[in-house]
């Protein structure tokens, strides 16, 4: 029996939970006060930290701690639902775009609106004077604050080479510097085929998109093996948003003015159900980041709670264990009596 008293006393000073002290006494009895009640509001603060909950199960408040470790669960199984459902509609609205939207098609036709008393200030900049009656500038495919990212060829000194283009990089920094865009598919030529040297100026759209591989096409035609637009994040919002790309879109023939809050928005039916299916996914993503918020205000009001009903426990119950042993050299453990005293101060 002693031999377990002492395993017990063994398990509890290396592993508990509370405050040792040990000393010898004169007569070589080893005594230990334990004071095993005492809840320390830092340890209750770090374990509901960790979990939810865990808190407020070491200060004996397990029902508390239930409600915090149920927020938790639920917060953590509605974000991983509403991200796979974000991730879900992305798929379906980069679908839906690859689809009805295409780079040829909108280099071709960006120009369509030009001089149109209706639809031309969509895609224009005002450049009349503060005051002034409006006038409107048509702007080109490689002006504009928004640019699609393309891959192309280059060949140097003979070798090929792939470079990356925004179509409104500029050469310099300076207003007067050129459009890198501009230079290289409009002001130059891309190739040369039966004494013609065509660029997107003199290309159809027809043309372009075999040009750069969107279809495929007479295989006589020359074409750019390397030519890639770069359909990322920001390719699919640009698509959808902004006037300057409206011309990409199938059925821009159908174009319509919407007003959004004072702005002038290019419309057509095709482009809307791709809003609206941009506008589902990105709504997903904002109801998961909402559970994430939920997570981390649940960590910190578990934590507070946990302090809150450590001090409720401690101003309760105060309670003692003593216990000593009595060393004896002639035992095989060296322990002889072993006494344990408890009281407790309600």
């Amino acid at each position: 029996m002693k031999r377990y008293l002492l395993l017990f006393l063994v398990i509890n000073i290396l592993f508990g939970q509370d405050k040792y002290q040990f000393f010898l006494t004169s007569d070589e009895n080893l005594s230990q006060n334990i004071i095993t009640n005492k809840k320390y509001t830092g340890r209750a603060m770090l374990y509901s930290g960790l979990l939810p909950g865990l808190g407020e199960y070491y200060t004996g408040a397990w029902k508390r701690g239930l409600v915090f470790a149920g927020i938790e669960i639920a917060a953590w199984m509605s974000w991983s639902k509403f991200e796979k459902k974000g991730d879900d509609a992305s798929d379906d609205y980069e679908l839906y775009a690859d689809d009805h939207w295409e780079f040829s098609r909108w280099v071709a036709n960006h120009d369509n609106w030009e001089g149109d008393t209706l639809f031309q200030s969509m895609f224009s900049k005002n450049i009349a004077d503060e005051g002034d009656e409006p006038l409107y500038l048509y702007e080109d495919i490689w002006e504009g604050s928004h640019s699609i990212e393309i891959a192309y060829t280059v060949y140097e000194d003979g070798i090929e080479k792939i470079k990356l283009l925004d179509t409104n990089s500029k050469s310099g920094t300076g207003s007067s510097d050129s459009y890198l865009f501009e230079e290289l598919f409009y002001d130059g030529f891309l190739f040369e085929q039966n004494g013609i040297q065509y660029n997107f100026v003199n290309m159809s759209d027809e043309q372009i998109a075999c040009y750069i591989g969107e279809y495929e096409c007479d295989p006589s035609f020359v074409t750019d093996p390397n030519f890639q637009v770069i359909k990322d994040n920001t390719y699919y919002e640009n698509v959808g948003k902004y006037n300057s790309f409206f011309a990409g879109w199938d059925d821009h023939d159908s174009i319509r003015v919407f007003i959004n809050r004072g702005v002038e928005v290019a419309e057509s039916p095709n482009k809307w159900i791709y809003r609206g299916m941009r506008k589902d996914a990105n709504d997903y993503y904002k109801t998961a980041q909402y559970m994430v918020s939920t997570i981390m205000l649940n960590h910190v009001a578990s934590m507070l709670d946990a302090v809150l009903t450590a001090k409720i426990w401690n101003d309760k119950v105060d309670a003692n264990i003593t216990a000593s042993t009595k060393f004896d050299h002639r035992k095989k453990y060296g322990v002889g009596d072993v006494q344990v005293g408890i009281s407790f101060n309600w």
